[in-house]
């Protein structure tokens, strides 16, 4: 299955961001975090698009299938995700009240500190999202073996 491309917001109304080519926090700046992927743009402005990832009626896919269905878009990673979180103001007010999850897989980390069942290390994969917490837009982690479900949406780059 592909994904498929939803426009939550009509183009007049989106968004514009500015790229910087170092994080704000960096990933492999906590302990045990390996950083494995990377956006290839790194700095620029960005204006995003959102992508409907997980169809309709589905409920939920691995993030290991979100990989997938997201191959032959322009995807955004960490440091886009840091953007927008620098410029809240700039996020739709759409995407908050439909309680979007924004997926940046163009970003992977490896957690290699993670013991699973009988302490074996397990090969930990994680994504990042941002989503709306109350009051503001925060990021988060979530491995590639976790569901993702029908609020969660890729912002790719609208070229």
């Amino acid at each position: 299955m592909t994904a498929i491309l939803l426009e939550v917001v009509p183009a007049i109304s989106r968004p514009r961001f500015q790229l910087r080519c170092d994080f704000d926090c960096p990933p492999d700046s906590r302990y045990g975090v390996e950083f494995l992927l990377d956006s290839r743009f790194k700095e620029g402005e960005f204006t995003p698009k959102l992508v409907q990832i997980v169809h309709p009626g589905e409920g939920f896919i691995l993030g290991t299938e979100l990989l997938e269905r997201v191959k032959g878009y322009t995807c955004l990673g960490l440091r886009h995700a840091e953007a927008m979180l620098r410029n809240q103001e700039r996020i739709p007010m759409e995407w908050q009240d439909q309680d979007l999850w924004l997926i940046f897989p163009a970003s992977l980390q490896r957690d290699k500190g993670v013991r699973g069942r009988h302490d074996a290390v397990i090969d930990w994969k994680e994504i990042f999202f941002i989503k709306w917490g109350f009051t503001n837009w925060l990021l988060y982690e979530r491995s590639l073996t976790d569901g993702f479900g029908g609020n969660c949406w890729v912002p790719v780059l609208d070229e």
